[in-house]
């Protein structure tokens, strides 16, 4: 959805590729096709998504375009969008962390009537076909659901409501800003002269103020362990982000690269290669699967019957190189060097925190 109060054809992902156009039957037109084995939006289709926003809303230098995300690792490090949203004039807002429940317009007008069509229409489709829905209705019951709510005055409240367009500072009252508050609370010191005396006395200073006396309760600060910066809201596509965003880059793989180098010595490349290959052989994986604490049933013949602790198997040593399929962190970049897990079949990683 851009700015105008128009929708930009959808991205559907499916976890496995196939060329079969079963898939695509009945979704909306238009409509973009990715494939991931986990399903969740990749770096990599976050800027084959961007094309195809740009291609749809095509901007100009006369008529710029305003593309507001939240603060996920695909749009705010993804150097690639960045530097062609800086060359085909679309500037990238980032929304402040835990705020797009009320300040993203999708999430207000949008997802939550497009999840409850979607509801519907799958139960229709059970009750009718007396069977449960597969990937490949899918796209059919997502684009019924679609085109219902479809429409320029729901896109355009989603910016009203939010405050966005027309722009309103008071469209969010005291209360929204109170744990806010809270959380960044910095309790001052108390500066008003007392009595030396033992005796009571009132004291009329205008510098005592009640949260001086009681201040107030502090939220604690989670801490993550995983080592992240917590998110902030920023022009993702401005001059100073980009070249935070290409320092921060070059860091990580100079760390990858000299770790490489320092544990195991000149060679250290060929043999996270060798490490690597072996580690994908089919001899691995029959004993990755053999070690498995559920072992697969000789006699299924549908992948899709077995369960998911048949499909991963413990693995201590995953190579320097290795990332995680659904949050993409590097295990060389992981402080606890946790134990991560295995698909035998698709051959990917899962890290301690995503399982």
């Amino acid at each position: 959805m851009n700015a105008a109060g128009g929708f930009v054809p959808p991205m559907i992902i499916f976890p496995r590729k196939n060329s079969s156009e079963q898939l695509k039957k009945g979704a909306p037109p238009g409509t973009l096709f990715a494939f991931h084995p986990s399903g969740w939006i990749q770096t990599e289709l976050f800027t084959k998504w961007f094309d195809h926003f740009f291609e749809r809303t095509n901007p100009t230098k006369d008529r710029p375009v305003l593309l507001i995300l939240d603060g996920h690792h695909t749009h705010t490090r993804n150097i690639d969008v960045v530097i062609k949203s800086r060359e085909h004039f679309v500037t990238i807002l980032c929304l402040p962390p835990h705020t797009s429940h009320k300040m993203q317009p999708l999430d207000k007008t949008v997802m939550g009537a497009l999840k409850t069509f979607y509801n519907e229409e799958v139960r229709l489709f059970m009750r009718a076909h007396n069977r449960a829905v597969t990937h490949f209705d899918t796209g059919e019951l997502f684009g019924r659901a679609y085109t219902k709510i479809q429409t320029a005055e729901r896109s355009l409240k989603g910016f009203s409501t939010t405050g966005i367009y027309p722009f309103r500072r008071d469209v969010f009252s005291d209360e929204d800003f109170i744990a806010e508050q809270q959380r960044h609370h910095v309790p001052h010191p108390v500066t008003a002269d007392f009595p030396e005396n033992n005796e009571p006395a009132l004291c009329h200073s205008p510098n005592i103020l009640p949260k001086d006396i009681a201040p107030i309760p502090q939220l604690k600060k989670k801490i993550g362990w995983r080592g992240r910066k917590p998110g902030r809201a920023r022009v993702v596509t401005s001059t100073p982000n980009k070249e935070e965003l290409e320092e921060s880059i070059n860091r990580s793989l100079e760390k990858v690269t000299k770790r490489l180098v320092n544990e195991a010595g000149p060679s250290s490349l060929k043999q996270s290669a060798k490490k690597k290959r072996k580690a994908r052989s089919p001899s691995t994986s029959s004993s990755s699967l053999t070690s498995s604490s559920e072992p697969v049933p000789a006699n299924s013949s549908d992948e899709d019957d077995l369960p998911l602790s048949s499909y991963i198997s413990p693995k201590q040593c995953a190579d320097d190189t290795t990332e995680c399929i659904f949050c993409q962190e590097m295990f060389t970049m992981s402080k606890s060097r946790e134990v991560w897990v295995k698909c035998v079949i698709c051959d990917i990683y899962i890290c301690d925190f995503c399982k």
